[in-house]
């Protein structure tokens, strides 16, 4: 069954996951690195897939308007900038 909102599904297994790994933890495993890693590309590389587009054209003042956080002392004009300085 496909979860209504696939992606806040798949953070909240994130956030479950770390804490099980977190309370199981030993020298052997499991893994917390391993567990960043994907918990990265859950919360990010998912996301970056599916809103791509929309932040190559939102600015930021409209990223802004829509809940971003205000960003100040920056050359750039558009949201995608911003995120390619970050990275």
């Amino acid at each position: 069954m496909q979860p209504e909102n696939p992606l806040l599904d798949v953070m909240n297994r994130t956030i479950y996951n770390l804490r099980f790994i977190e309370d199981e933890a030993k020298n052997e495993g499991p893994y917390e690195v391993t567990q960043l890693v994907n918990s990265f590309l859950g919360a990010l590389a998912h996301p970056w897939e599916k809103f791509k587009i929309e932040l190559e054209t939102i600015s930021l003042e409209e990223a802004q308007d829509k809940g971003w956080p205000l960003v100040k002392k920056i050359k750039m004009k558009m949201l995608i900038q911003l995120i390619w300085e970050i990275f």
